[in-house]
């Protein structure tokens, strides 16, 4: 059933309370401020929602993180600062042996 019902009274209430000159201004405005509170009702519990998950996958991300340089730490001889040779880059002629 849900909460229509609900809604279906409360425009009833509002057009039955305004003079009948009015009635479709007062049906307007009930109608036109549910959308309005529906729509925030949305964003606010979207936007406390897309909160809450970006924390808990920040607090992932930090977690699978930290696991990752533990497990590097590890490794014998791994250093992120040792310096590797690059075996791909071929090495630049200077100006003078041109």
């Amino acid at each position: 059933m849900g909460i229509a019902p609900v809604f279906t009274l409360a425009t009833d209430l509002v057009v039955r309370s305004a003079p009948p000159e009015q009635a479709g201004a007062a049906a307007s405005l009930s109608e036109t401020s549910s959308e309005l509170g529906r729509a925030l009702g949305i964003a606010i519990l979207g936007s406390i929602g897309a909160l809450m998950a970006f924390t808990q996958g920040m607090k992932t991300v930090s977690a699978i993180c930290l696991a990752i340089a533990i497990v590097l730490a590890t490794i014998p001889g791994f250093s992120p600062f040792k310096q590797r040779k690059v075996f791909w880059r071929q090495p630049v002629p200077s100006i003078n042996s041109l």
